[in-house]
Parts: C-alpha cells; sequence; structure tokens
C-alpha cells in the first residue's frame, strides 16, 4: 500500500461534484495501481477546471513495488475509473460513471 493523489479536470461548464471513486492504472491490460476513495462531503470541480484530490493512503499496488519500478521510463498509464458523481445546478446524480483513458502521465516519488 502506498500514498497516491490524482489532478481531475471537468471539461463541461458546470460544476461536477465526485462522491466516490474506483480507479485502477495499468499498462496493456495489466492492473499495478488500485484504489477506493469516498470524499467526505464530495470533492468539487468547477466547471473547466482541474482541482487536486489530496493524497489517497489506500493505493493498492497490486503487483508490488518493483514491477511499478520497470513503469518509470513510459510515464504514462492506462486508467479505468468509476465513480460516483454530481453534475450540475441541483446535482443530477450519475451513480457509476465510468471513464477509460489510455496515456495517463504519472510521477513516482519516492520519500
Amino acid at each position: 500500500m502506498v500514498s497516491g493523489g490524482v489532478d481531475i479536470h471537468n471539461p463541461v461548464n458546470v460544476d461536477m461534484v465526485i462522491e466516490s471513486v474506483q480507479a485502477e492504472g495499468g499498462v496493456n491490460g495489466q492492473v499495478y495501481a488500485f484504489f477506493s476513495h469516498t470524499f467526505s462531503g464530495g470533492l468539487l470541480i468547477p466547471g473547466g477546471q482541474t482541482v487536486n484530490s489530496g493524497m489517497f493512503n489506500d493505493v493498492n499496488l497490486t503487483q508490488g513495488v518493483f514491477p511499478l519500478l520497470d513503469l518509470l521510463p513510459l510515464d504514462a498509464l492506462d486508467i479505468h475509473v468509476a465513480a460516483t458523481v454530481r453534475i450540475g445546478q441541483g446535482g443530477y446524480l450519475l451513480p457509476w460513471l465510468k471513464i477509460s483513458q489510455t496515456n495517463v502521465p504519472f510521477t513516482f516519488k519516492v520519500a
């Protein structure tokens, strides 16, 4: 288990509130990291803006640390997310919004 955080961009012109998220990151179908998190009060992302999630303390390195080190030269992961999200005025609920994005840049720091 390690800590991690993400920057999340809201591409639409209305506010988005993420209530909970499950995400995995990997390469070529192989998962290297997984986390599940519920945001107390939700994570507000204003329309057209990018917000940092803050640190998650429960990121599971599913293959361990050493296989992840092989990914460092790639500088990118494929990300698959399922989130509970509220969109716009009054908060229209999307209970299991699935998003996938390939070649997402990542950084790895050892403390």
